[in-house]
């Protein structure tokens, strides 16, 4: 009982560092892709660096207004449900940034890597906005499945350690979608 209550203690902590620098977006302006996060999330979910958005089409007046500066994450022409950036690779990416209010824990960043099966936050909504169904009415609910993170909820999981990012079947939606899962730094 103490190993869990320390490793639950240690999460909480990362989860606290990361989100002090990272920030949270409004849910609500979320939901309606809108362009109010301001954190300084600059890693994309494959963990490439944001570049600067001096130099590109949103990097004017307008969307300078928006939020757009330096190398941060941000929703500048409020189209999407998530942030994104340019990379220093010279592709974009999404990147994951955790709604405010909502306690959903982080994947190590080398698990994340290796797609691996130790996020067991409580994350229970799809990039899309799905409820989760719970995993006893799957076919993922079996003994062979119980110590990867499968159990009477309705959590993300990376259950086969297959996936870049944990995903779940979905109660109102397509079978199965992504998850919205920040990464641990």
């Amino acid at each position: 009982m103490l190993t869990k209550t320390l490793v639950l203690l240690a999460a909480i902590a990362t989860l606290e560092v990361f989100a002090g620098n990272v920030g949270c977006w409004d849910k609500s302006d979320r939901e309606h892709k809108g362009s109010g996060y301001r954190g300084q999330q600059n890693q994309t979910r494959k963990g490439l660096t944001c570049r600067n958005w001096a130099g590109t089409k949103y990097y004017t007046q307008k969307y300078i207004n928006e939020g757009v500066e330096k190398n941060y994450c941000r929703n500048p022409a409020e189209k999407y449900k998530d942030v994104w950036c340019y990379t220093t690779s010279g592709s974009w990416d999404w990147c994951d940034v955790p709604t405010c209010g909502e306690q959903v824990g982080c994947w190590p960043k080398a698990d994340r890597i290796a797609k691996g099966t130790a996020y067991n936050g409580n994350q229970n909504k799809t990039v899309n906005g799905h409820t989760c169904k719970e995993w006893t009415k799957t076919s993922y609910y079996s003994a062979k499945y119980f110590d990867k993170g499968i159990g009477r909820h309705n959590y993300c999981r990376n259950p086969q350690a297959k996936y870049r990012q944990p995903w779940c079947y979905t109660v109102n939606g397509p079978r199965w979608d992504y998850c919205h899962v920040p990464t641990c730094d």
